[in-house]
């Protein structure tokens, strides 16, 4: 469905009018008619999980999030709700190996969860790869409470043993954002390691972290909660939004991949990389050719017009969606380029 507003046609039927409702709250809007885009008001991803809420809570209606960016409008929505399929506890799922969408001909693209160890954050990426597969890793620890990862390669091989039991051979395609890019790497060179192919490799504002910055200070659990609250409260999360055992829960996943990051030795992946880096915060950020040791082909580097946190909400992803789509289309590489062949538009 086009992204744009149509023009103004009344709601019609219960179902259709309960979500016009729960949209004229959520996005701050006098009208929603019933061809109206949830994205093209303002919506997000976030705001996209408390209509879920909403729904599930308020007026007993089950949907599955993919539903929304796949039909996005309030008729299209409506009329997804009227068919039998999967429901929202599928994304609230703890499981490692989340689908957010098992069917399509294209190939299949794996993401790495970023730092707090949840899938859900690449649900953006739906609309702009029709026809893909999609399946993101979540961390272990959600499953299996008392569970600490001895190291990002140990994650790495827990983590392709799941891919290769939905994929077993390859061409395989990689895509990870913060600690979601080592683990990417990994994954790479582990699946290299066995002979395998990987077509594509991902990496979203993710870089190897100087020898000079191991043994920094990380912040402590209390102000990583503060954080999450705070970032998520930005992007559009209220209080009563936030369950304190969940913002617990990532805080803690978050401390454990700060240190599993900084005591990441890269291997070398032999292939080119797809890169994009946030340019609203790189005075922070190593530069890019730190990757240049660990990557035996070429960097096709993209500017984003953004900050990291950023990366998967809808601006952002309108750079970076369409990049990832041509680049699945045209299939696996077949030359390898050389370290220093660093194509940048940044």
């Amino acid at each position: 469905e086009a992204y744009a507003r149509e023009r103004y046609e009344a709601p019609q039927g219960q179902v259709e009018q309960i979500l016009a409702h729960i949209w004229q709250e959520l996005l701050g809007v006098e009208r929603v008619g019933r061809h109206d885009n949830f994205f093209a008001l303002g919506g997000h991803s976030l705001l996209a999980m408390r209509m879920i809420q909403l729904l599930r809570l308020g007026y007993e209606h089950d949907v599955p999030l993919t539903a929304l960016y796949e039909s996005p409008t309030i008729a299209g929505l409506a009329d997804r709700l009227k068919t039998p399929g999967q429901t929202i506890e599928q994304f609230r799922s703890r499981e490692m190996l989340l689908p957010l969408r098992s069917e399509g001909d294209g190939p299949a693209l794996f993401c790495m969860h970023p730092g707090a160890g949840i899938g859900w954050a690449y649900l953006g990426l739906l609309r702009h790869l029709p026809g893909h597969p999609i399946y993101t890793l979540q961390s272990r620890s959600y499953s299996q409470a008392d569970y600490a990862a001895e190291s990002i390669h140990a994650m790495a091989a827990d983590y392709l043993t799941k891919i290769q039991a939905v994929q077993p051979t390859g061409p395989y395609h990689l895509l990870g954002w913060s600690i979601g890019g080592y683990l990417a790497h990994a994954v790479a060179t582990l699946l290299q390691e066995k002979g395998e192919q990987v077509g594509l490799l991902v990496i979203l504002d993710s870089y190897p972290v100087p020898e000079v910055d191991r043994a920094s200070p990380i912040p402590n659990g209390d102000e990583l909660e503060q954080f999450i609250r705070r970032h998520l409260g930005e992007l559009g999360y209220t209080t009563r939004d936030l369950d304190d055992s969940l913002v617990a829960s990532m805080a803690k996943e978050l401390e454990m991949s700060a240190l599993l990051m900084r005591e990441f030795k890269p291997a070398v992946f032999h292939g080119n990389v797809l890169f994009f880096r946030a340019c609203d915060d790189t005075a922070d950020r190593p530069p890019i050719d730190a990757w240049k040791p660990f990557v035996a082909g070429g960097m096709a580097v993209h500017g984003i017009d953004c900050d990291h946190g950023a990366m998967m909400q809808t601006g952002p992803l309108t750079q970076i969606g369409p990049i990832v789509a041509d680049a699945l289309a045209a299939g696996v590489e077949t030359s390898v380029g050389r370290a220093d062949d660093l194509v940048c538009d940044v």
